[in-house]
C-alpha cells in the first residue's frame, strides 16, 4: 500500500512526501518504488511554503493530535517528508521517476544479499542499527551475517564499526 510518493529525485538519494502529515516510515525502514530499493535515512515534517516557517501552538499543553483538531488547516499548510537512501545490489541507472510511489516493505526483500548494506556506510550510526535491527528481528543467523557484512564494509573505520556492532547485540 502507497504511503508517499517522490518529489524529489537523483540516483542515490530522494525524497517522498508522505500523504499522511506526520505518517512516514520509521527512520531505518526499507521502502520500494517500483523496482528500487531504499532505506529511510532522514524524516521530517515542515511547512508547504519555505518562507513560512510554522509556529508553537500547543503552550505545551497540547498534542498534536488535539492541535490539529483546533487548527484542521495546518493538515493543508503542512507535510512530511522522508530521505531515502537508495540501495540493491547495484544502484539503478536511473532515479526513481518523479511522483513515483513508495511503499513500506518488509525487510527480509533483500536479505538474501546483504552487499546493498555498502550503500549505507556513510550514512549515521543510528540510521544503520535500526535498519539493521529491522532487517534481522530475531534471526540469530541473519544477524551475525550483517555483522559480518558491516564489518568488511566499515573496516577502515574502526570506531564506526565498533560502536554498531555494540548497538547490534
Amino acid at each position: 500500500m502507497p504511503i508517499g510518493e517522490i518529489i524529489e529525485t537523483s540516483t542515490r538519494n530522494c525524497i517522498a512526501q508522505s500523504y499522511e502529515l506526520d505518517a512516514a516510515p520509521s527512520l531505518g525502514a526499507l521502502v520500494k518504488m517500483g523496482e528500487i530499493y531504499g532505506v529511510v535515512c532522514e524524516v521530517r515534517t515542515l511547512s508547504i511554503d519555505p518562507s513560512r516557517k510554522p509556529q508553537a501552538l500547543g503552550n505545551g499543553t497540547k498534542n498534536l493530535a488535539e492541535i490539529l483538531a483546533q487548527q484542521p488547516q495546518l493538515k493543508s499548510l503542512l507535510r512530511t517528508e522522508f530521505e531515502i537512501r537508495l540501495v540493491g545490489s547495484d544502484l539503478p541507472d536511473r532515479p526513481p521517476a518523479l511522483h513515483a510511489q513508495v511503499e513500506e516493505v518488509a525487510g527480509d526483500s533483500l536479505k538474501e544479499d546483504l552487499a546493498y548494506l555498502r550503500y549505507l556506510k556513510d550514512l549515521s550510526g543510528d540510521v544503520i542499527v535500526k535498519h539493521l535491527k529491522l532487517l534481522v528481528g530475531q534471526d540469530e543467523e541473519l544477524k551475525l551475517a550483517a555483522a559480518k557484512k558491516i564489518s568488511t564494509i566499515l573496516m577502515q573505520d574502526l570506531e564506526k564499526l565498533d560502536e554498531l556492532l555494540e548497538r547490534l547485540q
